[in-house]
């Protein structure tokens, strides 16, 4: 955080003007891809159902063993389970698809946004070869850690399903959790 606050008062210092245009570049990139946001919370949902259904079948399966091996549906819980596998299995390959699709749009906008400051840094601004050089070395070692706090926010929105269903059966399983009884001893030497 310190290093780019030190790039940013360097790149500050050499031209207001095309640092500010730099940054509201990573700022517009980041808003371009919050439909993916959504995409990626809707992800992790679904896999977290998926997980659950996976789970569940699978505590009624060890539940009902016995019964179930009597009867012969021990096929009919595996074929559950399978399918429930290849829920999650999905689940994660698409999570993998939009954060793929994430990356590859965002370096392209990267691309775009280094070729608009460029144009801009010679023809409208007129700035020296040299200051033109560090603003794009300062520049190019910014962008990617836009691209990172993107990438950590996915990873947020992806795993908060799962953390807010944790959480909520922790609540329960404290609510519902007995005290312990209390055995008085008066009396007792």
């Amino acid at each position: 955080c310190l290093v780019v606050l030190v790039q940013l008062g360097v790149a500050f210092s050499i031209s207001p003007p095309m640092t500010a245009a730099a940054i509201v570049c990573g700022g517009c990139l980041l808003l371009i891809m919050r439909p993916y946001n959504l995409r990626v919370q809707q992800s992790g949902k679904a896999l977290r159902n998926s997980t659950n259904s996976m789970y569940a079948s699978i505590m009624e399966f060890m539940a009902g063993m016995q019964v179930a091996k009597s009867y012969g549906v021990e096929q009919t819980h595996l074929e559950i389970f399978r399918k429930n596998s290849t829920e999650i299995q999905k689940q994660l390959v698409r999570f993998t698809r939009i954060i793929s699709k994430t990356g590859m749009y965002f370096q392209i906008g990267t691309a775009v946004a280094i070729g608009a400051f460029l144009w801009g840094a010679v023809e409208i601004a007129h700035l020296a070869a040299e200051r033109l050089l560090v603003l794009v070395f300062i520049f190019s070692r910014l962008l990617p850690r836009f691209r990172q706090m993107q990438q950590s926010y996915h990873q947020i929105l992806h795993t908060l399903p799962a953390f807010e269903a944790a959480s909520v059966m922790q609540m329960q399983l404290e609510q519902d959790q007995e005290s312990p009884p209390t055995i008085g001893y008066n009396g007792v030497s």
